[in-house]
């Protein structure tokens, strides 16, 4: 008798998975330099395909560069080159695997992140005219940094490096 866990499943989407055990969306944090994905988080969907995945659901993958949930993250933007992420597709399906990409845009960074270029990006809110994203007033980043000199924990940016 073969268990259900290991039979294919017909979604109505009309894609079908070869089994049911899948990989849920995780935040890798593995970009490599200028926030693409290189050979280690390539290699590492790999592995998961080949170990015999029904269906491998990535990471985040933020859609503008400044706008990240935390360090070291995918970004497909109009900046991307393609190539990387087709060889992570490829890598993906490797054991016949189904991919599918998480895409992601995280909104307005909160406040209590404590990363300076996060901080940078928060502007008034024209939503609540005159608040700041805590309720308070907004804080104007010019080149003071954030009130109590808090240091930008959050990783590189595109183009300083990756991870």
């Amino acid at each position: 008798m073969t268990s259900e866990l290991f039979s294919p499943l017909s979604l109505r989407s009309g894609q079908v998975l070869n089994n049911r055990i899948a990989k849920a969306a995780m935040e890798e944090n593995m970009a490599g330099a200028g926030q693409l994905p290189d050979k280690e988080l390539i290699g590492l969907y790999r592995r998961w395909a080949k170990g015999g995945t029904g269906l491998l659901i990535t990471g985040n993958v933020m859609v503008h560069a400044e706008a990240l949930t935390g360090p070291a993250g995918v970004v497909l933007d109009e900046a991307a080159p393609l190539e990387p992420f087709i060889e992570w597709a490829k890598a993906a399906k490797a054991g016949a695997a189904a991919i599918w990409m998480q895409i992601n845009h995280p909104g307005r960074p909160g406040p209590s992140l404590g990363c300076a270029w996060m901080l940078a990006m928060m502007a008034q809110s024209p939503a609540r005219p005159g608040r700041g994203p805590s309720g308070s007033a907004p804080n104007p980043m010019i080149t003071a940094g954030p009130p109590g000199g808090h240091v930008d924990t959050c990783g590189p940016r595109r183009g300083t490096g990756g991870r």
